[in-house]
């Protein structure tokens, strides 16, 4: 068992994970989708995999009017609509929205009949979801951008003890700019997380909605850490503004099936161990621009001494990311015929030239700058800026795209558990 458990562990610390997981899933409905009762049901039941929290139950009839009734749960995973009357022979329409424990909605609809089957049977409507999804999937990455940039830039004064005034005034507008977008973004998060469990409603009732769910802790904690260590950064506290950081980018694991999963032991160290090294390597690239626009002594300390610690932390990643491809995408025909395949190509295509410069940087540029070679070291600006691009691109690409992979990790892992 503990073999097994350290295997699952280092599965998931090789994953960069955001910290959203398999959502809950609806098992069972009484009727049975498209059932044909012969006397009316007492209520319609459903049953899903886990705790969830109603926001819709509302049972109709097929021309569309809402009929009366209570709806009740129990254990918070059936979740039940009595109507107040018996029904009439006639099609009926449940439609709900549920919210699970990770603040994830569910919505649906089940159509039932009672008495002679239709003629017909009444096409349910998508349930409008509204642009919050979309809203919150960008705010996100505009958040895990602002770590990137003031948390990377705290961290970064580590590697350059003998530059740090000047590196300090050069990078205090990142800092600055990093976490007052970290407190914006947090804030909005709550917003937007309300909007995407009641999929539409006015901004009050987002806002409590938000309130409700695991990323109000998440955000609260996000805003008073980026105000902490941009006061950090002014009193010039560089050793507390590195821990503040690091907390910073803990937060990440405050929200989403991360808290909820049955292995936190997986997805909250999978998030720890490889989120913060590559939100420092995208945050790295802007006081590596300081750096070279800087006078020569401090290029040769600072660069060395960061192009040694880059290449564990990339080779991490590298290897991170094909052995997850490799566990995921079995065949090389779900590279193109599925939705995870494709986002492999995507990130892979954005990883490369990523890739391919830093290399590029460590074998070619840095000794030429580290030799005095003026021309190289405007040229390493360069690709340097070209790789905050990317990075930020491949930061964008993967709030999108771990979601599913983290289920998968999850369920892997608890399927090998549970056969012990």
């Amino acid at each position: 068992m503990i073999r097994l458990a350290l295997l699952c562990w280092l599965l998931g610390s090789l994953l960069w994970t955001s910290p959203a997981l398999a959502h809950a899933v609806l098992l069972q409905t009484t009727p049975a989708e498209r059932a044909i009762l012969p006397e009316p049901p007492d209520g319609v039941v459903l049953q899903f995999n886990e705790a969830v929290q109603p926001v819709v139950l509302r049972l109709m009839e097929a021309a569309g009017a809402s009929i009366a009734g209570e709806a009740t749960s129990a254990q918070g995973t059936t979740q039940s609509f009595r109507p107040a009357r018996a029904l009439r022979p006639g099609q009926y329409l449940l439609s709900y929205r549920v919210v699970s424990d990770d603040g994830h909605p569910v919505a649906g609809t089940i159509v039932f009949a009672v008495g002679a089957a239709p003629a017909t049977w009444t096409e349910a409507s998508e349930v409008a979801e509204g642009p919050w999804r979309w809203f919150a999937a960008a705010n996100r990455a505009l958040w895990m951008l602002s770590l990137a940039l003031a948390g990377g830039s705290a961290m970064f004064l580590l590697l350059a003890p003998t530059q740090r005034a000047p590196l300090r005034s050069a990078l205090s507008p990142t800092v600055a700019t990093g976490s007052l977008l970290a407190i914006i973004t947090a804030g909005l998060a709550i917003v937007f997380e309300g909007g995407v469990v009641l999929g539409d409603g006015t901004m009050t009732e987002m806002w409590h909605a938000g309130f409700a769910t695991t990323q109000a802790r998440q955000s609260l904690a996000a805003m008073a850490l980026a105000a902490a260590l941009w006061f950090a950064w002014w009193r010039d506290s560089t050793w507390v503004g590195a821990i503040i950081a690091v907390g910073l980018f803990a937060t990440m694991t405050l929200t989403g099936h991360v808290i909820t999963a049955a292995t936190p032991w997986v997805t909250a160290p999978a998030l720890l161990l490889h989120g913060i090294p590559a939100l420092l390597w995208v945050g790295s690239f802007l006081p590596l621009l300081a750096i070279v626009q800087s006078p020569a002594s401090a290029a040769d300390s600072v660069i060395p001494r960061f192009s040694r610690l880059a290449v564990a932390g990339v080779g991490i990643l590298a290897l991170g990311g094909a052995a997850i491809a490799v566990l995921q995408v079995r065949e090389f025909s779900a590279l193109t015929s599925t939705a995870y395949g494709l986002g492999v190509l995507a990130k892979t295509a954005l990883a490369a030239p990523l890739l391919l410069l830093a290399a590029y940087n460590r074998a070619s540029l840095t000794p030429r700058v580290l030799a005095g070679d003026a021309p190289a070291r405007t040229r390493l600006g360069t690709t340097i800026g070209l790789e905050l691009m990317l990075g930020v691109a491949i930061l964008a690409r993967s709030e999108e795209h771990t979601s599913e992979l983290q289920s998968r990790l999850h369920l892997v892992c608890r399927l090998l558990l549970e056969k012990k």
